[in-house]
């Protein structure tokens, strides 16, 4: 006789990959986050955890943790390394070029679009107002972000010490930010390893060996 305990890992992940988006709205999804994602890297990555995790639910908070790590650990823009790796977790090597693609083309064609408009009009005292007004705003719009996700990453105590830790070394002791990030790595490696899966093999095998009545 079987037992009916089968093993749970990978079930809820595997539910999620069969309800990913397809690549034309994984397009669409990061398309609209390239294009309305003011605030530098901390609102972008805010708006992949909204739709992906909260509203869609394809990735969880463990797997979103891990893309924005990849991202910062890697050169260059983390929020497009987060969402490389986040496409080809849902959809592979073809969701990876969707999502780099599409998250970097809003801003790509802004930049050619309006560069001629600011340095047709950069010395207009207007111009240097409308630019203050903005990054005031993006400081509010990255701090809300930070809040938000800092909610789903930092859910423990260890998580907690590292990122206060990587703050003060950044900010107080002024170490260069790839060197925190190994650190905070390996730290995360000794402090925040996940529970190891309970196995299904026991439960098995004692009611192989249970003798028929």
């Amino acid at each position: 006789m079987e037992s009916d305990i089968q093993p749970q890992s990978g079930n809820s992940a595997a539910g999620r990959r069969a309800s990913a988006p397809s690549l034309a709205q994984l397009a669409a999804i990061f398309f609209r986050i390239g294009a309305t994602g003011f605030g530098g890297m901390v609102a972008l990555v805010a708006m992949m955890h909204r739709y992906l995790v909260e509203q869609r639910r394809c990735v969880d908070d463990e797997e979103f943790a891990e893309a924005v790590a990849v991202g910062q650990a890697l050169p260059g823009p983390a929020a497009v390394g987060a969402a490389t790796y986040l496409g080809h977790l849902l959809r592979g090597i073809p969701g990876a070029l969707v999502t780099t693609a599409s998250i970097i083309l809003p801003a790509a064609v802004l930049v050619v679009v309006l560069s001629p408009l600011y340095f047709a009009h950069s010395t207009a005292p207007q111009m240097g107002a409308v630019l203050r007004g903005v990054g005031a705003a993006v400081v509010a719009v990255v701090a809300s972000s930070a809040f938000r996700l800092g909610k789903s990453v930092l859910g423990n105590a260890p998580a907690l010490v590292i990122a206060a830790g990587s703050a003060f070394l950044v900010l107080g002791a002024g170490l260069q930010p790839a060197v925190v990030l190994l650190g905070a790595g390996v730290l995360g490696a000794l402090l925040l390893r996940p529970p190891a899966a309970p196995s299904c093999e026991a439960p098995q095998a004692s009611q192989a060996n249970r003798k028929p009545t």
